[in-house]
């Protein structure tokens, strides 16, 4: 027997209007700069599907409806329709998605597609818009994924094209604290991380003398991620008694916690270890090693 789609299951709450669509796209991208979630569009144009009935009696307003409901129907519970406004053709968003979940999509589509012979014969043709910031309006992404949609179009067969100029992430903020009480010390390693040059990431810097000043100020209460460069030998309260109070905290995995010493016992560097520290800077050290390992800590944060 072949397959056929149930048409009386056919409005979906997928499926809505474009003004709509419109609105969560935005609400969708508004949480995902948050999250920093991508977000994927995919264009779907079908060709040659008049809008009224040929000469041999075939339905095409029928094969529409059929494509429209299919469509609803291989969609996640998250995943949102609407139809295009000025083409045979419909927009897919893909919460939380990336460019690639967007191509399985359409693979498996082409491949369920082949099971239906009253879409069957349809051609049709894709363009993905994957997302990774929120610098674009929707207008213009809208207006380059119809671009690649048409660029598609010239194709022979079903084919889809990509759109790349949306996935560079926003710079994330990365707060970094020196707390240092010696002051030469402390200006050497502000100078270092101004040096600290990581793609996607802008580092926000401030010194502080002491563990006491450092948590009256309101600095170390946001959500950024937060890297913490500290003496062990502070005044007022030293590295280790900071150290508890941080990792008491709320949200305390936000911090990166680094404590600058002499060399220490090794009891003492296990006991500091399992508090929840990160990792320390030996006294004395090589201020490029130091930068090169804190580069590379910071480009394996996930952003």
């Amino acid at each position: 027997m072949e397959n056929t789609i149930n048409l009386s299951t056919v409005q979906k709450s997928n499926l809505v209007q474009f003004q709509d669509f419109f609105t969560f796209f935005n609400f969708i991208s508004s949480n995902n700069k948050r999250t920093k979630s991508p977000v994927t569009l995919i264009f779907i144009n079908i060709q040659n599907i008049p809008q009224k009935n040929n000469s041999n009696g075939t339905d095409y307003k029928l094969e529409y409806d059929y494509m429209n409901q299919f469509l609803s129907e291989t969609l996640r519970e998250s995943d949102i329709l609407t139809k295009l406004p000025d083409f045979n053709g419909w927009i897919v968003l893909l919460p939380n998605a990336e460019e690639l979940e967007g191509v399985y999509y359409l693979r498996r589509l082409n491949k369920i597609r082949e099971e239906f012979s009253i879409i069957k014969g349809i051609k049709w043709c894709a363009s993905i818009v994957e997302i990774k910031n929120t610098l674009a309006t929707f207008e213009e992404i809208y207006t380059d994924g119809i671009q690649a949609l048409k660029e598609a179009l010239m194709e022979e067969s079903f084919s889809f094209k990509v759109v790349e100029k949306y996935q560079t992430p926003e710079p994330a903020d990365l707060k970094v604290s020196i707390i240092e009480n010696d002051q030469i010390t402390n200006n050497i390693f502000c100078e270092m991380m101004k040096k600290i040059d990581v793609e996607n990431f802008e580092l926000n810097i401030r010194s502080f003398f002491d563990g006491q000043s450092f948590l009256d100020s309101s600095w170390y209460q946001s959500d950024h991620m937060h890297l913490i460069l500290m003496n062990y030998a502070l005044p007022k309260k030293n590295g280790m008694q900071l150290l508890h109070e941080l990792r008491s905290m709320p949200n305390n995995r936000k911090y990166i916690i680094y404590i600058i010493a002499k060399q220490q016992a090794p009891e003492d560097l296990i006991y500091a270890y399992e508090s929840g520290v990160d990792g320390f800077i030996i006294k004395p050290f090589n201020l490029s090693v130091v930068r090169a390992e804190l580069k590379q800590m910071i480009k394996r944060i996930r952003i």
